[in-house]
């Protein structure tokens, strides 16, 4: 008989007998409660009762031997099924059979992620809310229709489902987001809704499409098609104009994938500047990345001739894009008056602009940060500038201006440019005095002695995306300065950037002392936070810490962390995994459903495929197990 471990009508914990595989949840069960049956190894079959509205997180989670799940439909007037949780039924290899009742409203991320047996699925036009990755490598899927009432397909909702071979996609859907059919092989054709307004990236990477056609609707469009090697036609219902978003979106996908060019050409109505900017294009993929496609000299030699014969610098930056800064030097003083610079002769867009597209070869290749000076029309010198020292989030609105002084000496000629920078300069001399900024520079003596008198806001201040005091203090492995601002306020488990740069997870990928300390003095915070941000502590080289989490959670989940590590070409850490086996961790049983094999096996394959030392290790600690 079946053990129901019930906390009022929720269904906390389920165990069955050896021999038991097929189960009937109590009559009185309205919710199958987190992790409820999961990695119950004996069950075939579950059949639910009416009442049952919430099947929660994890609850049938890797139930290996699971077949069928009977969830009925309520009686007009009752309610039903309302929730399938995150990962309900991941895992579950050998689920056929689920058929999702109607009043259905909501389905969790990876809810049936990798039930490889799972051929056909409908879902009920009552769901109105569904996450990422909900079917994501089931192999076995064959067609799926959407409900009826859906504006979003959620990103890698069907990835890896290698033999989906037919989508009905209602024409409410407004969106697919990345990865949603990426790698679905057996997909040939797909028709898109006349409502799509937007495609992401990988939507169909790696998949089996043939041919595609693009709605007018599409406003959007990232590289979507990467490594279709079936793919031979890109149909646009109306091709984008030229300086439209949409066209700046094909030109940055052909960039990257310049074989969907072709594909591209092939359809009608291509429109002559398209054919002409893939021409320039596919010339200017094979330029060296300094030379201008006229006539093979530097750029920055055959700038001067388009502008008079006198005194200038060239400021460039390609760091995250390609920025850049003409100014006209007079005695020591800079103008940037466009009217003076470039007048009738150029227009308003300087004539560097026409070479844009040519220095992304640049930014792709390294960062650069240069100033090029120009005397009586002739290039005198090309001076490398330091990133660090001249930091335009720091130098807000007055970076080149502080450039231009401190290496050149020379002052805005404007009087209004004089008062801007004045008041700009004095804005980041003053955030220079701050914590926060002594933090990110790693300045450890200003540190300790600003964090001594430093107030609850100064403790906590946020300096743009990158990070508090505390945060910064992680990267540079300070633990001296992480401890004196902890102990006075600052903030352990605050978080920017939508939660990705938080302190406990810089100290989990920078600094073991750090990740120690919090772990030790501050469980509280670290319990609750660590299992964001799991998969950095791989970065993490001392056992310590990797003793306190097995005291406190056990061996639970080490598999999945060794596969983890095992898959990366770099940072494979043989002594953790040797401590992993040591304490438990299942590299025999276990089976990772995306490799589709143990632990052992899997090592030899990396080994096999990387073929270095830490690799090899990793395979013999395995081998002998």
């Amino acid at each position: 008989m079946p053990n129901f471990e019930m906390n009022g009508t929720v269904i906390k914990r389920g165990r069955t007998d050896a021999n038991e595989t097929s189960i009937v949840l109590p009559t009185e069960a309205t919710k199958v409660g987190k992790c409820a049956f999961r990695k119950n190894k004996t069950l075939s079959s579950v059949s639910m009762n009416v009442l049952v509205t919430e099947i929660n997180d994890q609850a049938f989670e890797n139930c290996e031997n699971l077949c069928g799940v009977g969830i009925p439909s309520p009686a007009p007037g009752l309610t039903g099924l309302l929730r399938i949780g995150h990962q309900a039924f991941s895992g579950c290899a050998k689920l056929e059979v689920c058929c999702l009742p109607d009043g259905l409203q909501e389905l969790g991320r990876w809810a049936f992620s990798h039930c490889a047996s799972l051929a056909d699925i409908s879902l009920p036009d009552s769901i109105s809310v569904m996450f990422d990755h909900a079917f994501c490598g089931c192999s076995a899927l064959r067609q799926i229709r959407f409900p009826a009432n859906m504006t979003n397909i959620p990103a890698g909702t069907f990835a890896y489902c290698e033999s989906l071979e037919a989508v009905t996609i209602p024409e409410s859907v407004t969106e697919i987001h990345a990865e949603s059919f990426m790698n679905c092989v057996s997909l040939h054709e797909i028709t898109l809704p006349k409502s799509l307004t937007l495609l992401s990236r990988d939507v169909f990477r790696g998949s089996g499409l043939r041919s595609i056609r693009i709605p007018a609707s599409v406003t959007v469009l990232a590289n979507a098609f990467r490594d279709c090697a079936e793919l031979t036609e890109i149909v646009f219902e109306s091709f984008p104009e030229k300086d439209t978003k949409l066209r700046k979106n094909i030109e940055d996908m052909l960039w990257e994938s310049p074989e969907l060019a072709d594909k591209i050409l092939r359809a009608n109505a291509v429109p002559q500047d398209f054919r002409d900017y893939v021409e320039w294009m596919r010339n200017e993929k094979n330029a060296p990345a300094e030379a201008l496609p006229q006539d093979g000299r530097p750029w920055y030699e055959a700038i001067i001739e388009m502008l008079p014969q006198d005194d200038y610098i060239l400021l460039m930056d390609t760091h995250s894009q390609v920025r850049m800064e003409l100014y006209h030097v007079i005695g020591d003083e800079y103008t940037r008056n466009s009217s003076e610079l470039f007048g009738a002769c150029f227009g308003k867009t300087p004539p560097y602009e026409r070479w844009k597209e040519h220095f992304r070869q640049m930014m792709d290749s390294y960062q650069a940060l240069r100033a090029y000076r120009y005397e009586k029309g002739a290039l005198t010198e090309i001076r490398e500038l330091s990133r660090q020292v001249y930091d335009p989030w720091v130098y807000d609105g007055c970076v080149n201006a502080v450039i231009l002084r401190r290496e050149f000496r020379l002052e805005p000629k404007h009087p209004d440019l004089k008062a801007q920078f004045a008041e700009n300069l004095a804005k980041a001399e003053k955030f220079m005095q701050t914590l926060v900024y002594a933090c990110y520079v790693d300045d450890r003596p200003a540190i300790l002695e600003r964090a001594a008198s430093a107030s609850k806001t100064a403790l906590n201040e946020k300096f743009e995306y990158f990070g508090t005091p505390l945060t910064f203090c992680a990267k540079h492995d300070f633990l001296e300065g992480f401890r004196a601002i902890t102990e006075r306020g600052g903030d352990l488990t605050k978080q920017i950037v939508a939660g990705t740069v938080c302190p406990i997870r810089e100290a989990m990928l920078h600094s073991p002392a750090i990740t120690l300390y919090i772990a030790q003095e501050h469980p509280e915070a670290f319990d609750r936070h660590y299992q964001n941000w799991a998969y950095d502590l791989l970065l993490c080289e001392d056992l310590r810490v990797w003793e306190i989490l097995y005291r406190r959670w056990g061996s639970q989940g080490m598999e999945k962390l060794i596969f983890s590590l095992l898959r990366r070409e770099e940072n494979v850490n043989p002594d953790l995994i040797r401590w992993m086996v040591g304490h438990g961790a299942d590299v025999q049983q276990y089976t990772d459903p995306d490799c589709g094999c143990n632990a052992q096996e899997f090592a030899k394959q990396m080994f096999e495929k990387y073929g270095d030392d830490a690799h090899r290790q990793a395979w013999e600690i395995l081998k002998r197990e």
